[in-house]
């Protein structure tokens, strides 16, 4: 379906100079170098017939139907079936061609149709000749003449978002605004026309990013984030393409309103490209990998084949889109962004990407080129000529203006620019052969290609910029071919041979050749300078270098230009931890030495800094982890073998199965003895704290076979058990009795609590049996005595009860009532208490009675 359409964007003379307004949404922040931004309204699609024009002073959407074709006679119902399926059932889903009268299932279109279509459908068969006949005409958008500034711009684009949602642009869901974005783009019927300042030139307009021209010195003029520093980076490709390519290596400018889109598309040259959000509201962006880039677009093709036979480069033209949904189902992988402001995204070589903006924002965008991205451009420059697509920039010219400059070249560029001018090499050596040998070329001549304009030296045939060699014609100026569509050349000359033909070369064989050992050259320096790194921070411990080797891996480095990172990282990470690690054996060392080996310092502890044995073994591990030698390293050694006999006797001490507290307690002062913070120390602690624990529970546990221990006690003795005990026995064992005694007591007194709290009330036999329960516990519950004041509280109402009702004298209605209400008060079920209130209600009942028989009014 054909996108909304882009429009360009042209400098508008700013006529007020003392206005400084810009930004976004009319904030009046001030942008000097976007002053004289303007833009361009849409002018109508030629790929489709009969456009209507938009007027300057029409509204954002418009809803367009299609001019109505002249129907045919009418035929006959009954013999109308799907020419895809053969069937006419489904009528309701039956289309009729309003040219042809052809019938189709929408569910058996290919892509297929969700519903009937509003207004006129045309067949594929119909839409292919309408498309024959529109051939001629390019697929794509054209600029009007109505202008913006950035504010105005701004301004009536929320008012279109604002007008189109009803509501503030800036309240609208991205979700909401996406579902409707490709509905209008899968819709037949509907037509929304939105404005884009898209591919708009930096050196035009100014950038979004600070430059180094500005009179102010801003950080990030020189930073490498900088869009307009990026693609010239050392390690980028592009910094040795010497033209400035508006695009690609000087930053476009973007201005979107909402629906407004980039259509599906890759890179020139399959490079990568970043771009950043500077202001505004989101950028939605859809994804597809590179590896899956052929797939893509053979979906494409089988979704509008139409489209594509009339123009077959149409995915280079940035005016077509196809929903994600489709892509889908055919098992294209699809991922989806939303960009905020102050993201950057990126897109790798020949991954297919498109989207469109939320509301209105600004964007820039440039391209570049790391080492890995050569393989991909060579490949680049061979789908160009297959559709004769003219290159930005000479792919060959290229890889051989870098060879010429290899001292100076990034290392990793160097690498695989000569895995590529190998292959490219063998290719034209092959070539030359055939045109030499094969069909005996007139002569041949040294060529300057890169002096020539790219017009004339472009091949005829495929339209690749020539740059190696080339074939012409010596009387008929312009035939200039390349050595792939040499035979194309033949065909055109009317002798039928080459004899007339100059076969035209930047470069001898040897002189090409020259130029592949220079590059070897330094791809082989870096190579063996890059092993040479690998294998002395990867050596065994008996081969590893010292510190001054790695220094002078760092020296080579710098002599030759060796440019790595990553790896002159690593060799400087490595120098750091080995001087980290002498340092600290040292200072450890000298602790240890002005520090008495047994007996206390009389300095605060404050004022000292015991090394831990943890340290001393991370140093021995480091020591066998480090890239390099030292030698403190044996000195560290030593120390921690004299610790070990120390060690010994604390593990002897500590698997006993008793432990005895005060050879714990003098162990312990014997570890506080060493000028070292041993771990034997804090678990000698630890074995005290539990020994004596152990005794505390003990004495508990023996009282309590007289007196019952508070709840409160136990909950206190497991708290403060001892942690990280190592699975001690003794310990494990009374922690396991304590946490039952606790346990069981928390039981019964949820038990308890509940049956002095559940209603209907609980008979007094089972409060006995639980209260009986609760005495035999060798711990003191607090519920206890509630359970047995409420059973003393139920006898004594039973008791009362007894008396009231066993008097002579009938009792009075107040005094049955005073005892019932005392004992619904009584969390125990009383057998007694239903049947005074039976007699209550009755007794009421017949006080009501007896109140309206002689109480009436008169």
């Amino acid at each position: 379906a054909p996108a909304p359409a882009p429009a360009s964007a042209a400098l508008e003379e700013d006529v007020d100079k003392g206005s400084d307004k810009g930004g976004g949404g009319g904030s009046g922040r001030s942008r000097d170098e976007l002053k004289k931004l303007s833009f361009l309204s849409p002018g109508p699609k030629t790929a489709t017939p009969s456009p209507v024009s938009v007027r300057a002073d029409s509204e954002m959407m418009e809803t367009r139907s299609r001019p109505k074709r002249q129907r045919q006679a009418p035929i006959d119902v009954e013999s109308i079936i799907c020419l895809v399926c053969q069937r006419g059932d489904s009528e309701l889903c039956l289309l009729l061609c309003d040219s042809c009268n052809a019938s189709y299932h929408i569910f058996c279109l290919s892509p297929p149709l969700h519903c009937v279509p509003r207004g006129d459908w045309l067949c594929p068969d119909c839409m292919a000749k309408e498309c024959h006949i529109l051939q001629d005409e390019a697929f794509g958008f054209e600029q009007t003449e109505k202008p913006y500034r950035l504010e105005a711009f701004g301004q009536k684009a929320d008012k279109f978002k604002a007008n189109y949602f009803k509501t503030s642009p800036r309240m609208v869901p991205v979700e909401k605004v996406e579902k409707e974005f490709w509905r209008l783009v899968s819709s037949l019927d509907d037509e929304v026309v939105v404005e884009y300042g898209a591919d708009l030139h930096t050196t035009e307009h100014g950038s979004g990013f600070p430059v180094d021209d500005q009179k102010e010195d801003h950080f990030y003029s020189k930073s490498p984030w900088n869009l307009n520093n990026l693609p010239n980076l050392p390690n980028s490709v592009l910094s040795y393409v010497h033209a400035n390519i508006s695009g690609m290596k000087v930053p476009w400018l973007y201005v979107g309103m909402c629906f407004s889109s980039f259509c599906w598309h890759i890179e020139d040259h399959w490079s990568y490209s970043i771009n950043y959000l500077h202001w505004g509201e989101p950028k939605t962006w859809y994804g597809v990998p590179g590896a899956y880039a052929e797939e893509f677009e053979r979906v494409m093709k089988q979704t509008a084949p139409e489209l594509f036979e009339c123009q077959p480069d149409l995915l280079h033209q940035l005016v077509t889109l196809l929903s994600p949904s489709v892509l889908m189902d055919h098992d294209i992988p699809i991922v989806r962004t939303d960009q905020h402001a102050g993201e950057f995204v990126v897109t790798f070589p020949r991954a297919y990407h498109a989207g469109f903006n939320q509301g209105f924002n600004f964007a820039e965008a440039v391209n570049f080129a790391p080492a890995d991205w050569l393989p991909f451009g060579r490949k680049c420059i061979d789908h160009y000529q297959l559709f004769h697509r003219s290159p930005v920039f000479s792919h060959h010219e290229l890889l051989c203006r870098m060879a010429a400059n290899a001292e100076n070249l990034d290392p990793e560029i160097a690498v695989e620019s000569c895995k590529e001018l190998e292959l490219i090499m063998e290719e034209e050596m092959k070539r030359r052969t055939y045109v030499i040998e094969t069909l005996n070329v007139g002569s041949m001549e040294k060529e300057a290609f890169e002096l020539l304009p790219d017009d004339e030296r472009q091949c005829c045939v495929c339209k690749t910029t020539c740059y190696l060699s080339a074939v012409s014609h010596m009387n008929e100026y312009g035939k200039c071919v390349c050595l792939a569509h040499v035979d194309d050349l033949v065909e055109m000359c009317k002798e039928g041979s080459l004899v007339d033909c100059c076969l035209r070369y930047r470069y001898k064989l040897s002189d090409f050749q020259l130029l592949h050992d220079n590059l070897q050259s330094r791809a082989l320096a870096y190579t063996e300078w890059k092993i040479e790194v690998k294998n002395s921070l990867d050596a065994p411990l008996s081969a590893r270098p010292g510190i001054d080797d790695l220094q002078r891996l760092i020296e080579i480095a710098k002599e030759k230009q060796l440019r790595s990172p990553e790896l002159l990282l690593d060799i400087k990470e490595a120098i750091g931890e080995a001087e980290k690690c002498a340092a600290a054996i040292t200072k450890v060392l000298r602790k240890k030495k002005a520090r008495p080996l047994y007996g206390r310092s009389q300095r605060r502890k404050s004022e000292r800094r015991l090394v831990t044995v943890d340290e001393l073994l991370e140093f021995a591990d480091q020591l066998d982890n480090l890239a390099c030698n030292i030698p403190e390293g044996q000195l560290i050694k030593d120390l921690i073998a004299n610790l070990n006999g120390f060690k010994k006797r604390v593990v002897k001490t500590l698997c006993l199965a008793e432990h005895n507290i005060e050879l714990l307690q003098s162990l312990s002062n014997e570890a506080e003895a060493f000028a070292v913070d041993l771990p034997e120390s804090a678990l000698l602690r630890m074995e005290l704290k539990v020994a004596r624990w152990l005794a505390e529970v003990s004495e508990k546990l023996q009282a309590s076979r007289t007196t019952p221990i508070p709840l409160a006690t136990v909950r206190s003795l497991l708290d403060s058990a001892p942690r990280a005990t190592g699975g001690h026995p003794a310990m494990m064992k009374a922690l396991s009795r304590l946490q039952n005694l606790h346990d069981n007591a928390q039981k019964w007194e949820a038990k308890a609590q509940h049956s002095l709290q559940t209603r209907p009330t609980m008979k007094a036999l089972f409060l006995e049996n639980l209260l009986h329960e609760g005495a035999l516990m060798p711990v003191s519950l607090p519920s206890v005595a509630a359970i047995r004041k409420a059973l003393e509280r139920a006898n004594q109402w039973t008791k009362d009860a007894n008396e009231l009702l066993g008097r002579d004298s009938y009792p009075w209605v107040a005094e049955l009532e005073t005892l019932a209400s005392k004992g619904r008060s009584i969390p125990v079920q009383l057998d007694g208490l239903s049947a005074i209130d039976s007699r209550v209600g009755i007794a009421r009942s017949w006080r009501d009675r007896v109140s309206r028989s002689f109480l009436k009014k008169t």
